[in-house]
């Protein structure tokens, strides 16, 4: 029994507890991507015409793993050249055709497994009449179609597209043999890998987005096909030993209820159904090892650089997928790795340095590299350095900066593994200073702001290396201030309220005066000022990651306290979960209530302000400003989460108040009416009129690399 419920969304009473959500904007396409090689049964495409363009069309569609049929006129001479070479190598099938309707109804009938797609390009009579029925024909036949130039008569249209390549790297000589000398400079080879883009204007510019896709494609390493092939191999890896362990189980469970079932056959009496099915091994004992490599694949494809990647080997893929020790939380030990064997925890980007034998000990340099953009980093971080031990949040462009002679080391940090991969790379640093060497430890923001500056100094120190500490900038203060993208640059955040032209700066091109509430000028995203008077006068950083992964305990609210939450984007749920859902403070993790109003025991409101900061100072950064109940689903419905991120929460967020509007003493200055007031002023309202519960903003202020030059 099917029961169909049908929910009145006029009605007052309906709508009382539903949440508002982004009213959708036509204009956009459904993109898709499709690949047919895995399918056991090749896809046909159908392909009307034998020019160029059929040639490009059948081309996409055999890299797909698709099975090409080409219907034409005038038979196999008239058609291009590209496709007479494909027909006679067997790429594709050519049936002539005299553009008869009849005849297209027959091949689309002869077809057993049925025709999946139809791309129409340039044939010898193109009136709009026959275009029409031979659309109709194929939609008779539930066949996709595309008709070149025609969008109305087309399911689905092209998008300019590019597929990456890389050059594989030469085989290595026999071991038996002497080093080839190196063959005379020539063009490498390329072959395409699993790498593509797509790009469409949606009808507003086809020229337009072949151009854009040129752009797209210049700004992106070299290698960053060959680095999505070389994940995929390590991805492959994973899955194959998983599923090879899996099958020996199965095998050996099989084997033991074989030798189990012959024994009880004998005994007198007992039926097949009643013989006791031996104990199965459980087969979850290699699940947690597929799930930790996993989760390390991803962390890695996350952090490390393009260039690093791809330069993966297969060996060393399975040394840095064997988690045999991955798990351990192991003690510092200056004990050297072995040279031939590098430890799982950590990787170099160049070939290790020649051993020297310097006159005088090495020094160890404790520095933070600021948020992320090459600008914010400190003068004295540049520093002559033989090796670098890097944490995984330092981002590509300052990992940019460093020297192709110096040797780098990224840390294996990953969930479960950070104690393992901490005492890994302070083992190194020692081992490497005691060999002469000058090590720089780079951290994220600054050294001294939950990155472990206390326990590194003091190890350093008992090894006889007492540190020098190179301060950075801190994300906790920094990020909150880079999120403004400037007047001039389109931003991505939806139209606003019509009071939004207040926050207009006397400078700003956009006119002043109200405008119609479709055509209401963009907001600027202001900086977060994390004290401001009136609005907020002290500062709170917290970490949503605590030793062993324990619970953290949240201070109790207060009106003019701006929060800053450092890593803790990844439990955020629970971080919101224990600031709304407690009183006398909360603990992160111990979940409550979700009232709408300050505790008088101490709660956070749901309604507070909340901007959560992607990347902050990177080209990718993403800005989410919402409410503290809301900020959960406003990351879930914007995408994929975009480490490092920071969360701030408080009145400092609100970018449109006068200054001593929120503490200024008064009678209701605080009533729930009045700030509730304030947040939806500050989301705005969408074109429709409706309430905004977020509102989401893209890229750093463009200025940035005119003044700085990156």
């Amino acid at each position: 029994m099917i029961v169909i419920q049908v929910l009145d969304l006029t009605s007052t009473t309906s709508t009382t507890n539903l949440k508002m959500y982004p009213t959708p904007q036509l204009g956009s396409s459904l993109l898709l991507s499709f690949s047919f090689s895995p399918t056991p049964k090749k896809r046909t495409i159908l392909i009307l015409g034998s020019s160029p363009l059929s040639a490009h069309r059948a081309f996409s569609a055999l890299e797909a793993g698709a099975r090409v049929l080409i219907l034409a006129e005038r038979g196999l001479n008239e058609a291009c050249d590209e496709v007479k070479w494909r027909v006679g190598r067997g790429e594709v099938e050519f049936v002539e055709w005299d553009g008869d309707e009849k005849s297209l109804i027959g091949v689309l009938e002869k077809e057993k497994e049925g025709v999946y797609m139809a791309f129409v390009t340039p044939l010898t009579t193109t009136s709009e009449q026959k275009l029409q029925k031979i659309y109709e024909i194929l939609k008779a036949h539930h066949v996709l179609t595309n008709i070149a130039d025609h969008p109305s008569l087309s399911d689905f249209g092209f998008m300019a597209t590019h597929r990456f390549s890389y050059s594989p790297p030469p085989p290595p000589p026999p071991p038996t043999q002497p080093t080839p000398p190196p063959p005379p400079t020539s063009s490498p080879q390329l072959i395409p890998s699993p790498l593509q883009i797509a790009l469409t204007t949606n009808g507003h510019g086809c020229r337009l987005a072949t151009r854009l896709r040129r752009e797209i494609v210049a700004r992106l390493p070299n290698e960053v096909g060959e680095a999505v092939r070389r994940v995929g191999v390590m991805r492959r890896i994973v899955l194959d030993e998983a599923a090879a362990a899996a099958a020996a189980v199965d095998a050996k469970d099989a084997a033991k209820k074989d030798e189990v079932e012959l024994k009880e056959a004998d005994k007198e009496g007992t039926t097949s159904s009643e013989i006791p099915s031996p104990p199965r091994s459980d087969p979850e004992h290699k699940e947690p090892k597929k799930t930790r490599q996993l989760r390390w694949l991803a962390q890695i494809s996350e952090y490390w650089p393009l260039e690093k990647l791809a330069s993966l080997e297969e060996g060393e893929m399975r040394m840095l997928l064997d988690d045999a020790s991955a798990m351990t939380t192991a003690t510092a030990t200056v004990t050297p790795p072995s040279p031939s064997l590098p430890s799982q925890h950590y990787t170099s980007l160049l070939p290790p340095l020649p051993p020297t034998h310097p006159p005088h000990p090495g020094e160890i340099y404790l520095v933070g590299s600021g948020p992320g953009h090459p600008a914010l980093l400190t003068v004295a971080a540049y520093q002559p350095i033989s090796l670098i031990l890097s944490d995984k949040l330092v981002p590509t462009p300052i990992l940019a900066l460093i020297p192709a002679s110096v040797r780098v080391i990224i840390a294996r940090k990953f969930p479960g593994n950070a104690d393992a991969s901490q005492s890994e790379m302070m083992g190194l640093a020692v081992e490497a200073a005691r060999r002469g060497e000058r090590v720089l430890r780079l951290k994220q923001g600054d050294p001294g702001v939950y990155a472990r500056l206390a326990e590194e100094y003091l190890f350093f120190s008992q090894n006889g290396f007492v540190p020098v500490v190179v301060p950075g900038l801190s994300s906790a203060l920094v990020g909150p201030l880079v999120v403004s993208p400037g007047p001039g640059r389109p931003l991505s955040r939806s139209s606003p309220h019509p009071s939004s032209t207040s926050s207009l700066s006397p400078t700003s091109p956009l006119p002043l005066q109200p405008l119609p509430l479709p055509l209401q000028p963009l907001p600027l995203q202001t900086p977060i000022s994390l004290t401001s008077r009136g609005i907020s006068d002290s500062i709170l950083v917290l970490t949503g990651v605590g030793r062993g992964g324990s619970h953290l305990s949240v201070p109790p609210y207060e009106r003019g306290r701006s929060v800053v939450l450092l890593m803790g984007v990844g439990r955020l749920r629970e971080v919101v979960s224990g600031m709304i859902g407690s009183g006398g403070g909360g603990m992160i993790g111990s979940g409550g209530s979700s009232s709408t109003s300050a505790s008088s025991h101490g709660g956070y409101p749901s309604y507070l302000p909340t901007s959560l900061i992607e990347r902050a100072s990177l080209p990718d950064q993403r800005v989410i400003s919402s409410t503290l109940g809301d900020i959960c689903e406003a990351l879930e419905w914007t995408g994929e989460k975009r480490a490092p991120g920071m969360v701030v929460v408080g009145w400092c967020c609100l970018d449109e108040l006068e200054l001593d509007d929120l503490l200024a003493p008064g009678p209701g200055a605080e009533t729930n009416d009045n700030d509730m007031a304030r947040v939806n002023t500050w989301l705005g309202r969408d074109e429709h009129g409706e309430q905004r519960r977020w509102r989401v903003s893209e890229g750093v202020d463009w200025r940035w690399g005119d003044l700085f030059g990156c």
